[in-house]
């Protein structure tokens, strides 16, 4: 099995928007605020904030690649 090859494919608005948003998730599902106190949907959304800040964090979304979607652009070279 070929190991999966890691490119940057998340813009920096995307980065940043993926960062706040997962910090926004995480927190209140970590304190068990608000709805977010029932386990079932807790560790759930915990899990999907938590791969949204590692995401924003390495610039690599696995869904993307497996998608061949792509948000980053290189800077054109002129």
């Amino acid at each position: 099995m070929k190991p999966i090859e890691r490119i940057r494919n998340l813009h920096r608005f995307d980065q940043t928007f993926r960062f706040v948003g997962g910090l926004f998730i995480v927190i209140p599902a970590a304190l068990g605020m608000g709805f977010l106190d029932e386990t079932i949907l807790r560790y759930p959304i915990l899990v999907f904030g938590i791969v949204n800040i590692i995401s924003a964090a390495t610039g690599w979304c696995v869904v993307y690649h497996l998608l061949g979607i792509s948000s980053y652009h290189l800077p054109d070279k002129g």
